[in-house]
């Protein structure tokens, strides 16, 4: 669990382990994790015994991402007198990798 990405708490008949994400994931970052789970009795046994264990991967979709704009506000002053169809400002669109595969579309509203 490096990173801490991910909690295991036991489940209310004691006999259940629920793991749960405790920080949202992103497959751009990493897309897999191995989990090693381990599982021993609450009370002890006069003997010590080995503790069970279970790997658990968990695999992270990719989610298509809209287009951003950074920053989501720019302030630009003009003349008056500015001719029509004078270039204001180039404003870039990003999303991840998977932005060029991607058709987007400006407009004002």
């Amino acid at each position: 669990n490096e990173g801490g990405f991910f909690n295991v708490s036991t489940g209310p008949n004691k006999m259940e382990g629920i793991i749960e994400t405790i920080k949202g994931l992103d497959f751009e970052a990493t897309d897999k994790y191995t989990l090693l789970v381990t599982v021993e009795n609450e009370v002890p046994f006069a003997t010590r015994l080995p503790t069970a264990t279970a790997t658990v991967i968990v695999q992270v979709l990719d989610v298509p991402e809209p287009p951003v704009f950074n920053p989501t506000e720019n302030v630009i002053a003009v003349s008056e007198d500015l001719p029509v169809h004078s270039e204001l400002i180039e404003y870039t669109a990003t999303s991840g990798p998977d932005l060029a595969k991607k058709t987007v579309w400006y407009r004002v509203g």
